[in-house]
């Protein structure tokens, strides 16, 4: 019976288009996880942290800054997901978004 259910027609979804925004929840759930589990953390580390998962994505921003530049804006993932000049942007089905730039 599931045999006979054909194809599933799916988005494309260019993954490496969201490495910045993974790479900024990723850091944020990380220093979460530490901050909870730790007793007494230095007062510098969460401003030193921060200081570097954004320069992280900074990094990983600029391949992506370098396509749209040469070949111009686009969207993936039945339009979730715009790369465009001002930044990575990502839609859900209710209108909110996150946006790295």
């Amino acid at each position: 019976m599931f045999a006979q259910a054909g194809t599933v027609a799916t988005p494309e979804v260019l993954w490496w288009a969201l490495v910045p925004l993974l790479v900024l929840a990723g850091a944020a759930v990380l220093l979460l996880t530490v901050a909870s589990l730790v007793r007494r953390l230095p007062e510098w580390l969460p401003a030193a942290w921060t200081i570097v998962a954004g320069l992280a994505v900074l990094v990983s921003v600029v391949p992506l800054w370098n396509e749209v530049r040469d070949d111009g804006a686009r969207s993936s993932g039945a339009s979730s997901v715009a790369q465009t000049p001002w930044g990575s942007s990502v839609s859900t089905y209710r209108g909110a978004s996150a946006s790295v730039v």
